[in-house]
């Protein structure tokens, strides 16, 4: 059957001046894009729980794929070349994988105790360098406009000078 019209006038004004006219098309496109951006953003109230939804399952899911487009590879590899099942062969590399994390941790353990000692036995150092900083800053190189605010050089005083008489602070160097 013929699907043309019997009318040689089957084509609409509608049609000819706006259908068939590619910029007046892209530009009914570009407006109903930006009215559904406008209409979401008053209905965000809707998002919401969608938003909270994949902030808790998002990272856990995008790691799955992660981690399973990284394993995949490594679980063919093992079915072709030792004849393994494919549950034994994500089995075997999933333990490989947790001895190597908890060998790292079991590692950096030590590094981190060392480090969190050290940091704890000079912080009076480090705080009293700290002080002396600021208090240089404050004498020599500060701008103008701090010269001037005396309530905000009057509180880091405050501050330096509280901080120093704290009983349960051992710091080390005596206060002017």
């Amino acid at each position: 059957m013929d699907n043309k019209p019997r009318n040689k006038y089957w084509r609409s004004w509608f049609n000819k001046l706006v259908l068939d006219n590619r910029p007046v098309v892209s530009l009914i496109i570009i407006l109903l894009f930006l009215m559904i951006l406008y209409m979401i953003s008053k209905v965000t109230w809707i998002f919401s729980p969608l938003k909270e939804f994949f902030g808790i399952v998002g990272f856990p899911i995008i790691l799955a794929g992660v981690l399973y487009y990284l394993i995949n590879p490594l679980v063919d590899k093992l079915e072709q070349r030792f004849k393994l099942k494919r549950v034994l062969s994500i089995t075997i590399i999933f333990v490989l994988i947790t001895i190597l994390i908890i060998a790292g941790i079991v590692s950096v353990i030590p590094v981190i105790r060392e480090q969190s000692a050290a940091l704890i036995k000079n912080w009076p150092d480090y705080w009293n360098s700290g002080v002396e900083k600021v208090e240089g800053f404050l004498k020599r190189s500060a701008p103008r406009r701090f010269k001037k605010n005396k309530l905000m050089v009057l509180v880091v005083i405050l501050f330096n000078h509280g901080v120093r008489r704290q009983p349960n602070l051992r710091i080390t160097r005596s206060h002017r």
